[in-house]
């Protein structure tokens, strides 16, 4: 097994044929160009073929994209990741990326391919941070195509997504928050809507939340698991996606109040149904005691926000106003990041940073008090 070896222009190039694909009976060959003197070129070739009669070097099949992450999906994501986590990344293959790039063939892709995919997404006035979430599962799949030796290189090296814009936070005052509550005091959610406000829990731990995991004598409760829909599946339940996210919660009176009120209202549920009733051990749920569905949730809570006459705004945004709240409230950001389950206060100050100026400027005038009241007393 010999090469080839051949100058174009100021460099060398390289050309080794490695026997025929079993499959097709077509040669196989191996070329690369690039070469500053005729010996660097047959070093390398020398490396190809040492590496191929050891079984070293795998021979790239002509995979397509769309080939090539659905071995991704089957064989890496389905039993590393999170079923949650699989079920988004394989909606974006599906929906995304297989209609726009998917008969590519894996070693012909290249940069310009991802860039006019990106700007066909933006011009369909999706978002920045879906964007980013495609740019970072084609990123971490074709690392992975070269770890498998698919393929030798990652061409997501060479693509930038576009610049993330970031989420404008909207919140609500205390009168637009208890105008809501008031409007939903009928509604099945209410009591996931309480929790909301009061505790900053993200909407997948209001549903997920369990009797077993409140503690209503010493009025905390335990953020031990998240609900979440997923396509063919239904309704599943998770532990948190980090250990930040396990987490204790202080209540207030009020929200203890409602929580009774609501395990009152359940025991009678119960007791109607009898051996119909589907006990989970939520908190929130169907009358019948099944899982409510992260989307009929949101359902419920729009349907409140026109009720209530408030303004529009997203659920995770409930969650928002709680951190705000307390901010503006002079709580220190340690304890709001502890409630919202953030790893780092760093984190709960690069989202908050709108209320941070509000704060420094108490801090400036409750200094000045005190500096005024200790030099009346000299």
């Amino acid at each position: 097994m010999k090469g080839t070896f051949r100058k174009r222009g100021s460099t060398w190039y390289y050309q080794v044929e490695l026997g025929r694909d079993p499959e097709t009976g077509k040669r196989v060959q191996k070329s690369k160009g690039g070469f500053k003197t005729k010996k660097e070129a047959e070093a390398a070739c020398a490396d190809i073929i040492s590496k191929f009669e050891k079984g070293e070097y795998h021979v790239p099949k002509r995979m397509t994209v769309e080939q090539f992450l659905n071995l991704w999906l089957r064989d890496y994501a389905k039993r590393k990741m999170r079923a949650s986590s699989y079920s988004i990344r394989e909606l974006l293959v599906q929906k995304r990326i297989v209609p726009a790039i998917g008969n590519i063939e894996l070693e012909k892709l290249n940069p310009v391919d991802i860039n006019k995919f990106y700007g066909k997404l933006q011009d369909e006035n999706l978002s920045s941070s879906y964007i980013h979430s495609i740019h970072s599962l084609l990123r971490s799949a074709l690392k992975k195509a070269i770890q498998w030796q698919i393929t030798n290189r990652n061409i997501m090296n060479g693509v930038e997504p576009p610049r993330l814009e970031k989420t404008k936070i909207q919140t609500w005052t205390i009168e637009e928050i208890q105008r809501f509550l008031d409007a939903s005091k009928e509604n099945v959610c209410h009591i996931g809507f309480v929790l909301a406000a009061f505790t900053g829990m993200r909407r997948g731990e209001v549903l997920g939340l369990r009797w077993k995991d409140v503690d209503l004598e010493n009025r905390k409760l335990t953020v031990a698991q998240s609900v979440y829909w997923i396509p063919g599946e239904g309704v599943i339940f998770q532990e948190p996606k980090t250990e930040n996210s396990v987490r204790q919660i202080a209540l207030s009176e009020n929200v203890v109040k409602e929580l009774k009120k609501r395990k009152a209202e359940q025991a009678q549920h119960k007791l109607l149904l009898g051996p119909g009733y589907k006990d989970h051990d939520l908190v929130c749920c169907w009358e019948d005691g099944s899982p409510i569905k992260p989307r009929n949730f949101l359902e419920h809570f729009e349907r409140m926000i026109k009720a209530a006459d408030v303004p529009k705004i997203r659920f995770h945004d409930i969650r928002h106003t709680h951190a705000t709240l307390l901010l503006k409230m002079g709580e220190n950001i340690k304890v709001v990041s502890e409630r919202l389950g953030h790893s780092r206060t760093s984190t709960t100050s690069d989202i908050y940073t709108h209320v941070l100026p509000d704060m420094q400027q108490g801090a400036a005038d409750r200094f000045e008090s005190a500096f005024e009241g200790k030099k009346n007393t000299l």
